[in-house]
């Protein structure tokens, strides 16, 4: 009877402990000399963010993969761009070379400073947040709340345009975050971990200036606002964020993505098997489509469901991104050549205004 006893204490004692709500702090985010990588989906089909609230079981384990990104961690000072932000304890490198983030990590919050690298719009290098971006508020628990602001702005050369010799965008944003729940979550690659939800809304808006030696700087175009509601999973158990789903603002899944493997040392090298694999996102689309794995020189067509062609762009980098914003709402089918005609890949995506 005593040992039935015991092991009925036991299996209550685990499963409390596996039930019960955790606390997040410092000692659980990543260090310097760990690498990550990450699955990221862009289509997100039988994705669900599931609900907040306490004691709940997240089950991501539908996320599948459009590509994969590998990262490590390192000390800012062993990067290009260090010296722009001289308080960064902390650094994330992508393995590929395209951008690193600058981050400070304390007793109170992990912040964001910025990042030098690629930028998606008229080859911009840097920007250096003022302030910074709270990312993660310590110490973390159910219903943990605050918000902020962050912005930067950033010049750069530019002749496309009529007497036009530079650019410059002024970016500027507003984040609200709730931790919204606890539990366990379930991804490909991870079972039951405990963990906290957290909901990051942020509210951007973009505002560009044209430089010309008649006119000085002047506003161009209308400034772009949007919406990006991100829920973040953190565990005690791994020192990296477990999952990330992104949405819009009508709450249309837009980017899933989940911790595949992590582990001590840089220069990782798993993971690539899925580095060269094309993407494109986010699906439905709005404005504007990411295309990323793309060899120099090939090009993109998009066609209407009559077969007519309403867009196309002659891809230059691995990573850019092509304006549909003149596009009908509707379903539209994509094909991408390379520079000897040869399809590399086909698909479709939808635009939702």
């Amino acid at each position: 009877m005593k040992k039935i006893t015991f092991l009925l204490a036991g299996v209550l004692l685990l499963i409390f402990s596996t039930r019960a709500q955790i606390t997040i702090t410092s000692s659980n985010m990543p260090v310097v000399n760990t690498y990550e990588i990450d699955v990221i989906d862009t289509f997100c089909t039988g994705v669900s963010i599931g609900n907040a609230g306490a004691s709940q079981s997240w089950n991501l384990s539908n996320i599948a993969t459009s590509y994969v990104e590998s990262s490590n961690w390192v000390l800012p000072s062993s990067l290009a761009g260090a010296s722009l932000f001289p308080t960064a304890t902390l650094a994330n490198t992508n393995t590929d070379g395209s951008r690193d983030t600058y981050l400070k990590l304390s007793s109170t919050a992990l912040e964001m400073q910025g990042f030098y690298g690629s930028f998606p719009i008229i080859g911009i290098k840097y920007a250096v947040f003022n302030p910074t971006y709270k990312y993660v508020q310590f110490p973390s628990t159910y219903q943990t709340s605050y918000n902020g602001t962050y912005g930067f702005d950033v010049k750069a050369p530019f002749t496309q345009l009529p007497l036009v010799d530079s650019v410059k965008l002024n970016i500027s944003t507003n984040y609200n975050v709730i931790v919204d729940g606890w539990g366990t979550v379930t991804t490909p690659a991870s079972s039951n971990l405990p963990c906290l939800r957290q909901k990051n809304a942020t509210y951007t808006i973009v505002t560009i200036y044209a430089h010309s030696s008649i006119t000085g700087w002047a506003p161009y175009g209308t400034p772009q606002k949007d919406t990006t509601i991100d829920y973040i999973w953190f565990s005690n158990q791994k020192n990296f964020i477990i999952a990330d789903i992104e949405t819009d603002a009508n709450g249309a899944l837009t980017k899933a993505t989940y911790l595949q493997s992590s582990g001590n040392g840089v220069g990782v090298s798993d993971g690539n098997q899925y580095q060269n694999k094309i993407g494109i996102y986010p699906n439905p689309v709005k404005d504007n489509i990411n295309i990323i794995n793309v060899p120099q020189n090939s090009v993109i067509l998009v066609f209407d469901m009559n077969g007519k062609i309403v867009a196309t762009k002659l891809i230059m980098s691995s990573r850019t991104s092509l304006n549909i914003s003149a596009l009908k709402d509707g379903m539209y089918i994509y094909q991408i050549f390379n520079k000897n005609s040869e399809v590399l890949d086909t698909g479709k995506f939808s635009v939702i205004k």
